[in-house]
C-alpha cells in the first residue's frame, strides 16, 4: 500500500465557488497536488492591501478523512486563539456558520492563516546547527507539547 492516495483530480471551478460563497475569498494559484490540493486565496481589504491564505482541498470520496481534518482544525484553533501560540497558523471560520471545516460532497475544505517569515530550507543543516534557530524551535515545542495536555 503506498504512502500516500493517489491524486484525485479536483475542479477549480467548483473549489473558486465554494470559497467565495463560505469564506468570501477569491481562488489563486495552485500551489500543489497531491493528496490535498494546495491553493493561495486572497482578499482585498480596505485601501487596496491584499491579505493571503492558503486552501487546503482533500478529495475525500470515502468519507475517511472528514473526522480526522475536522479534529485537526478544532485543535489548531483552540492553539492560535486560546493558547495563543506564536507562528502556528490558525484555521479561519467561515463567514456563514463559523465552522472551521467546509465538507462539500467528496471533497473537505479548509482555509488558514498565511504563514508568516521565510521558508525553511530542509536540505540546508542551517536549521541544525543555528543555535538561535535551534532554541526558539525548542521553545515553541514546548508550548505545544504544555498546551495539548
Amino acid at each position: 500500500m503506498p504512502l500516500f492516495e493517489s491524486t484525485i483530480p479536483v475542479s477549480q471551478e467548483r473549489i473558486a465557488k465554494l470559497v467565495a460563497q463560505h469564506w468570501g475569498l477569491t481562488l489563486g494559484a495552485l500551489l500543489k497536488e497531491s493528496q490535498n490540493h494546495t491553493f493561495l486565496l486572497s482578499q482585498v481589504l480596505e485601501g487596496g492591501e491584499e491579505k493571503k491564505y492558503i486552501l487546503r482541498v482533500t478529495p475525500d470520496p470515502k468519507g475517511h478523512h472528514k473526522d480526522r481534518i475536522s479534529r485537526e482544525a478544532a485543535f489548531v484553533g483552540y492553539l492560535t486563539s486560546e493558547v495563543k501560540l506564536k507562528y502556528a497558523c490558525g484555521p479561519i471560520p467561515t463567514k456563514d456558520t463559523g465552522e472551521y471545516v467546509v465538507i462539500d460532497g467528496d471533497l473537505v475544505l479548509i482555509v488558514s492563516e498565511f504563514a508568516r517569515g521565510e521558508p525553511l530550507d530542509y536540505f540546508k543543516p542551517r536549521w541544525m546547527s543555528d543555535k538561535e534557530l535551534v532554541h526558539a524551535w525548542g521553545k515553541w515545542f514546548a508550548l505545544l507539547h504544555q498546551a495539548s495536555r
